[in-house]
């Protein structure tokens, strides 16, 4: 597991190994990061996956405000900021493939697919 700074919350990620591109994994309103678990052993390696927990779920800091869209967004930039991903593959079901598209709109320039 690893953390990362999110728009001021801590972000908990689980990780997994692999020197190809980078998935960033966002998971569902009600999941965590280790719903991604089965996916990330058929995916890795080649590719190196990170997925993490919401704001508020899992081990991720849980703030009393700031769960729309837009905080989300702010949490990946930041994660992705303070991991020195420059761009990733984003991967996402449910409320995460919303959040997904909605980064992906706002940062096409961090967005590989």
């Amino acid at each position: 597991m690893k953390r990362a700074i999110g728009d001021g919350v801590e972000i908990q990620l689980a990780q997994w190994g692999g020197r190809e591109k980078t998935i960033l994994c966002i998971h569902g309103i009600t999941a965590n990061c280790r719903c991604w678990d089965v996916i990330a052993d058929a995916l890795s390696p080649p590719h190196k996956l990170l997925a993490m927990d919401l704001r508020g779920r899992g081990l991720s800091g849980a703030p009393s405000t700031g769960y729309s869209m837009e905080y989300h967004c702010r949490d990946i930039l930041a994660v992705l900021d303070d991991l020195g991903l420059e761009q990733v593959v984003l991967m996402g079901h449910s409320l995460g493939a919303f959040i997904s598209l909605i980064f992906g709109a706002k940062h096409p320039e961090r967005v590989d697919r």
